[in-house]
């Protein structure tokens, strides 16, 4: 991981928070992608990643799981993750 700030955007495998995404990645923001499992994020994330050349983390959680939720917190925290 990169050095540079990070956005976290949830429901991002499709929708307005694909758009959302795919617009932060256009501006060179780094990303933490967050969606429910089954919903196709790893290729959004890899699409995002090769066409926009910023580092795209994803992780395929529910967040309304609150052991998602702080498995998602203490990754970010573990590396040293700024969120901007």
């Amino acid at each position: 991981m990169n050095d540079q700030r990070y956005a976290v955007i949830t429901g991002s495998s499709m929708g307005l928070g694909r758009a959302f995404a795919r617009q932060a990645a256009s501006r060179g923001w780094n990303l933490i992608l967050v969606s429910l499992p089954g919903t196709g994020l790893p290729e959004t994330a890899s699409s995002i990643e090769s066409e926009y050349g910023v580092d795209v983390e994803y992780f395929e959680i529910d967040l309304t799981d609150k052991r998602a939720r702080e498995a998602l917190s203490g990754w970010i925290r573990w590396n040293g993750v700024e969120i901007g």
